[in-house]
This record gives structure tokens, C-alpha cells and sequence, in this order.
């Protein structure tokens, strides 16, 4: 009997190999579906997940967008975005499935540039990030700064990029959490410095909306870390212009809420004299909730520890010496996080 050639036997236990990592990868991904289904039961409104950010074969993404498409199904995303760094191909591939949208995202100097549902190819002059936020704000209906940090494992930015930032006010979004080349969990030094970030341009009265995209480059990362947007229907023009209100939270897992004299997050509150106001909050993860945060102004207001509770709900006295801002985070049992967009209060 003829010997078999080693590099058969290679290929067959590559092969094997991708076979099994593939299986447990499929069940991981079931499994915070499975998580995700039950945490927007508890959650008990409506909510859209979304994933704006990732690539496929259309740029430098390993998968096809079939591939990606069932992964987003599997994961429990109700639309993934294929936002490709220099092509617009993949808008043909997804027109007709409705669980799947359309975008772009090229390096522009300092940061990158995320675009959705932009109408053709924005192709960025590098030479001033404001004037390209602006050009391509009218090409999409949305625009956002993706890993305003830098992303995982190395690409740490420095200051000087950072601040270009403040160029873009009064107003814009960005991703708090990024999870490129994750798979399981997203949140990591990056994201910290993120968050950091957006408090202090927070702090500064610019208002910035929060995203939570997986930058997958293979499909299993999709569904790693993601969008909620509460009350809209599951189709890109709705998603597009609900988070253009700013009503939204960046999550790897819990579900969350806030409001203050009605409002929801994304919204501005008026003044109201020397009167506190009220803010209402509920927090939701089906793994159960180990601690959640009340931010404002820049510091931790208010810590509430939990034993595992799967739902927390209460209210918070927000003193008339906060002036700009009011946010909500969470962790979960497992450290996965979740960050709600800010009311905005007017002093």
C-alpha cells in the first residue's frame, strides 16, 4: 500500500483543524444569539441591533457577503453593515437581502472615516479630517469616526491625532467600542482609551454619539460587539435615521436606557432652575449584571453593585451643578460592557 504524501497529510489535518475551529465558533456565536434573544426579552421594548462595521472579500475581509450574512443571522445582528475600505461593489452583492446594508470606510489622514448607505465612492483628500467629515456627510445620511484610539493588537494613535477630533465640532459619532480581530469579547485598552476620549470631548459640550461595530474581518468576529437602536424598524433608512438622533448604546452584551424629564438618551434637556432632575434608568443582561455606572461631567456619580441580577431599574437625582452631560454603563458577569448615548442637558 502506497505511503500517503505528507502534504496530503497536512492539508487533511489543516483541514480538520478548520473543521472543528469552525464548528466551535458557530456554537460560540449560537450561544450569544441565544444570550442576546433572551436579554432583549427581559429588556421587554423593541430594539434593533446593528453591526456598521465590517469588511469582506469586497476589501480586506476574508469572507464572501453570503458568509457574512449568515454569520450576522447566526450571531443574532438584524443588520450588518459591509462597509469596505475602497469599494462599493458590495452594494450589488446585498441588494436584495434585508439583513444586510451597505458602506464604506477609507483612511483619511489622522483617522479613518465611516460612511453608510453612502449614495457613491468617497475617495478623501487627506489633508484635513473636518473637510472630509463634511464632503462625506454629503455623500451618506450617516458618518462616523471609526477606533478614534486605535485598534487592536498595536495601532495605538497619539495625541496629536486624537485632538483633530475637536475639529469636528459641534457634533458627531464615534466608536466606543471596536473590535477588530476579537472574537468572544471586544473591550480592551482600546476601547478604554475611547471611552476616555469621548468623556473629555464630552466634557468639552461636544456632543458625540457612540457606536459599537465589530470591525470584522472574518465572519465569526460579527456579533463580538454591536449597536441597539430602541422603537426603530429593521431596515437601513429607519437605522440611518434613528441614530442621527443619537438615540442609541454601544454593547457587547446588556441592554440599557435613560431617561430625564422624557427624553431618551441622545436628547437635550432643558434647564430647569435649581430643581434636580430626575433621570430614570433600566438595565438588562440575561448572564446577569455585576455593576452599573451613572457618569456625568466626566466622573463616576453613582455605582450600583449587583449579585448577579439580570435586571436593574431605579432612578438618580441629578444635581443642578452638572452641566453638560449624563450617561449610563454597564458591565456584565463576564466583564462584557455596555455605554448609552448622553442626554445632554442645557444649563
Amino acid at each position: 500500500m502506497a505511503a500517503v504524501p505528507r502534504k496530503e497529510k497536512v492539508e487533511e489535518l489543516e483541514a480538520r483543524r478548520h473543521s472543528t475551529v469552525q464548528s466551535w465558533l458557530a456554537t460560540h456565536q449560537g450561544d450569544q444569539a441565544a444570550r442576546l434573544r433572551q436579554t432583549r426579552e427581559l429588556f421587554g421594548k423593541p430594539v434593533v441591533i446593528i453591526d456598521p462595521h465590517t469588511h469582506s472579500e469586497y476589501s480586506d475581509g476574508r469572507a464572501t457577503i453570503a458568509m457574512n450574512r449568515d454569520a450576522g443571522i447566526t450571531a443574532g445582528i438584524d443588520i450588518v453593515f459591509a462597509t469596505d475600505h475602497a469599494s462599493l461593489n458590495q452594494k450589488r452583492a446585498i441588494r436584495n437581502i434585508p439583513t444586510m446594508s451597505w458602506g464604506q470606510e477609507p483612511g483619511a489622514g489622522s483617522h479613518h472615516i465611516g460612511l453608510l448607505c453612502n449614495t457613491r465612492l468617497f475617495v478623501p483628500r487627506k489633508e484635513n479630517i473636518a473637510d472630509d467629515v463634511a464632503k462625506a456627510r454629503t455623500l451618506a445620511p450617516f458618518v462616523w469616526i471609526p477606533h478614534p484610539a486605535g485598534w487592536y493588537p498595536s495601532t495605538v494613535y497619539s495625541e496629536e491625532k486624537k485632538e483633530t477630533l475637536w475639529t469636528l465640532a459641534p457634533a458627531f459619532a464615534m466608536e466606543v467600542i471596536n473590535g477588530a480581530h476579537r472574537i468572544g469579547t471586544a473591550f480592551d485598552q482600546f476601547d478604554a482609551a475611547a471611552v476616555a476620549l469621548w468623556d473629555r470631548l464630552l466634557d468639552d459640550g461636544i456632543r458625540v454619539t457612540p457606536l459599537g461595530g465589530s470591525d470584522a474581518h472574518v465572519p465569526e468576529g460579527i456579533g463580538v460587539c454591536w449597536t441597539a437602536l430602541p422603537g426603530v424598524e429593521a431596515n437601513a433608512e429607519a437605522v440611518v435615521q434613528s441614530l442621527n438622533t443619537g438615540c442609541c448604546l454601544a454593547s457587547e452584551a446588556p441592554l440599557l436606557a435613560i431617561h430625564m424629564d422624557g427624553q431618551p438618551m441622545g436628547a437635550t434637556v432643558p434647564a430647569n432652575g435649581r430643581k434636580r432632575r430626575i433621570m430614570q434608568y433600566r438595565v438588562v443582561d440575561a448572564a446577569g449584571l455585576q455593576c452599573v455606572r451613572i457618569i456625568a461631567d466626566g466622573r463616576v456619580r453613582k455605582t450600583v453593585y449587583l449579585r448577579d441580577e439580570t435586571i436593574l431599574e431605579g432612578e438618580w437625582a441629578c444635581p443642578a451643578s452638572i452641566k453638560r452631560y449624563v450617561r449610563l454603563e454597564a458591565r456584565a458577569v463576564d466583564n462584557r460592557r455596555a455605554f448609552s448615548a448622553p442626554i445632554y442637558l442645557e444649563s
